[in-house]
């Protein structure tokens, strides 16, 4: 769908479900939903949990990458990212981790191990210390601030993870005003989103749970759902 035909079917699916109040929706209100909805998607099926009950039309109980396949990176898309002093910082479009792979330096050669991800206060345990080990082929690790921390010198990592989405914007409004600019000229570009094309169908209906849920009528939206 492109942005105007994401904004219909929001203004269509809202009036539907709606029925007792008739609130019109300004380009920038339906535009921030569409954004909130699209974050909510990207939660959702990253997480394998549907936490806002929206109705998808099926049932939500694993991690379903191929819902999010435009946004998922790996190498050789990405770069190899070195550590430096234990640290590997994720690109700066990250949003979910995925998997990996470290490369490492073992026995004069370098082999690929998958790292076990742990949590973070689980890094200076003894259990932690005593189960790391290349012999083993046993790396542990923490993902933290967007990073990924290990213990091996002269290491490398191969990432694959969900990139943040693109914000949707239809183009009809401008910046909004700052200290140093308290009156923009023009309006913003428009901008299409960067979710796979067979389930823009879904973006509205997240989007629509979004304003319910603003103006207070989420018990009326879930009454509705049905009508989808």
């Amino acid at each position: 769908m492109t942005i105007e035909e994401l904004h219909f079917e929001v203004k269509r699916l809202f009036n539907k479900n709606n029925n007792k109040h008739r609130i019109g929706l300004t380009d920038l209100e339906i535009d921030q939903a569409l954004n909130a909805g699209i974050n909510d998607y990207v939660d959702t099926f990253a997480s394998g949990v549907n936490r806002k009950n929206v109705d998808v039309g099926f049932e939500v109980n694993s991690r379903m990458l191929s819902m999010l396949d435009t946004l998922v990176l790996s190498y050789p898309e990405i770069p190899i990212i070195n550590f430096r002093n234990g640290r590997a910082q994720f690109p700066k479009d990250f949003r979910l981790y995925v998997s990996s792979l470290i490369t490492v330096k073992c026995d004069n050669k370098l082999i690929d191990i998958e790292p076990d991800i742990i949590q973070h206060a689980e890094y200076n345990s003894q259990d932690y210390h005593t189960n790391n080990s290349l012999k083993f082929r046993n790396i542990k690790a923490v993902i933290r601030n967007n990073s990924m921390y290990q213990d091996f010198p002269d290491s490398s990592l191969k990432l694959t993870y969900i990139k943040q989405p693109k914000k949707v914007c239809i183009g009809t409004y401008g910046p909004s005003p700052t200290t140093e600019r308290p009156n923009p000229v023009g309006n913003l570009p428009k901008v299409q989103t960067d979710l796979p094309e067979n389930f823009h169908y879904l973006i509205p209906r997240f989007a629509v749970n979004e304003l319910f849920r603003i103006y207070n009528l989420q018990s009326e939206f879930q009454l509705n759902q049905t009508s989808f």
